[in-house]
């Protein structure tokens, strides 16, 4: 792996790749910066914004089609789309009634939604070439997930019950659909073909439903362990859907009866596996110091400090090593021990490009990543890290996860008999917060205060 030159960003989190991955997008105060992504010191275009309330710039998102930026500045009410063939055009869009809180695309680079404040509602900006906008409305919006080609947004009723309506890529409604069991509706996600919508239900209710296009509940599950839901993934082919819950368990279903075909514990991210076994034919990862006796080493890999380490493959079947920030293995996982699905710590939860392998980093134990093998549901790879992980993501083109846990290190684990691989990055980095992929697989952004570089992979 190869590193770019470091780079000034004010906010980590909108580091942007544009879809086709040619140009990176950053936020520098009130300026927007698109680079090359490969000559990242070729800078494409610099765009002033108006925004004078900090943090300046708070959202940046791409168009679908990638020649258009979406910007906002939630102090100031205010959202602006630029262009990247026009440096001169702009469109900025305000809403005089209430603040604005969120701002996205639609399904394509005609539409911009944003949110106001208290779930007053939903505004649908229409663009027009030859005027600023035309508005539509949808009051109390509580949830929104933009699918392939369709829209769902759940509202609440006025028999303080939430319904889900079914829109069409010009929001046209063309279903509404409610779940007896489900009082409140938590999230909503779309299965990548756009054929089914899941939700699951809120702290009055924890359950989970698909429905179909047409509005028709195909399944209703209750959530066994009473506790909630925290994420749901759906495989590529929309014929899986991986359910994790606030007991760290991992629940498949399938696409034809929707009911679970597989529960995956036991990988040691579940609630009371501070310490356990792992059965063989499990490739166990574990990072440890190059110099252990080196003091305060835990304070210092906490602190984000460069902690020069490598990689042991333990023989199986082992005991796992103590993570110092798992719960208690005799505590009975109640609430006490399984995070709530507000934890704010990070967690992850998603298949590969191929959807042959599904990847789990849960807040219960936040320094270990499992990798279970779709095809028999069997858990493959276990990585233990010194500290907790800050953020892990597939490669969008190949079975490879990238993570990273606060020091100036990217991990990486390989399918195939990869194994696990760490690159330090510039010296200059004291901390990485984050990272982002190129949607080609070419590249990643490594994200640090201040500052981003460019990880080029390299065979």
């Amino acid at each position: 792996m190869e590193f770019s030159d470091l780079y000034k960003q004010s906010n980590g989190s909108l580091v942007r790749f544009s879809p086709s991955g040619e140009y990176v997008a950053v936020a520098v105060e009130h300026r927007l910066i698109v680079r090359t992504t490969q000559t990242p010191k070729l800078i494409h275009r610099v765009f002033g914004t108006a925004y004078t309330a900090r943090p300046f710039i708070e959202a940046l998102e791409w168009s679908p089609c990638g020649r258009f930026l979406l910007t906002a500045s939630y102090a100031m009410s205010r959202a602006d789309v630029w262009s990247l063939d026009d440096d001169t055009w702009r469109c900025t869009l305000v809403d005089e009634v209430s603040r604005i809180t969120r701002a996205q695309w639609g399904l394509d680079a005609t539409r911009v939604l944003t949110h106001s404040e208290l779930n007053l509602r939903l505004t649908i900006w229409t663009l027009h070439a030859d005027s600023a906008s035309s508005r539509q409305y949808v009051q109390y919006p509580r949830a929104l997930a933009v699918g392939a080609d369709h829209y769902a947004v759940a509202f609440r009723q006025e028999a303080h019950r939430d319904v889900v309506g079914l829109y069409s890529s010009d929001w046209r409604q063309v279903g509404c659909v409610g779940v007896e069991q489900m009082r409140e509706v938590r999230g909503m996600r779309w299965s990548p073909d756009g054929l089914h919508l899941c939700l699951w239900g809120g702290a009055a209710t924890w359950c989970l439903a698909v429905v179909n296009l047409a509005g028709v509940v195909k399944r209703v599950e209750a959530v066994e362990d009473r506790l909630g839901v925290r994420d749901v993934a759906w495989s590529p082919t929309g014929q899986l859907l991986a359910v994790e819950g606030v007991d760290g368990d991992v629940r498949v279903l399938n696409h034809l009866t929707w009911r679970p075909v597989a529960t995956l514990r036991g990988g040691g991210t579940g609630a009371g596996a501070g310490r356990g076994r792992v059965a063989g034919g499990v490739d166990v990862f574990v990072e440890t110091p190059l110099d252990a006796q080196t003091p305060g080493l835990q304070q210092q890999q906490r602190a984000g400090g460069r902690v020069p380490s490598r990689f042991a493959l333990l023989p199986t079947p082992a005991t796992l090593p103590t993570s110092p920030d798992a719960p208690s293995s005799t505590t009975t996982p109640t609430t006490t021990t399984a995070a709530s699905p507000d934890d704010p710590r990070p967690s992850y939860l998603s298949f590969s490009p191929d959807g042959t392998l599904l990847a789990q980093h849960s807040p219960l134990n936040p320094s270990r990543i499992a990798v279970w093998r779709v095809g028999d549901m069997r858990l493959v790879a276990l990585v233990c890290m010194l500290g907790a992980v800050r953020m892990c993501r597939w490669s969008p083109v190949e079975n490879s996860l990238a993570f990273v846990t606060g020091p100036p290190t990217v991990y990486m684990w390989g399918a195939g008999g990869g194994g696990c691989r760490l690159w330090d990055v510039p010296a200059e980095v004291v901390a990485v917060g984050g990272l982002r992929w190129c949607p080609s697989g070419e590249a990643l952004a490594v994200v640090a205060r201040g500052v981003f570089a460019l990880a080029y992979v390299t065979e």
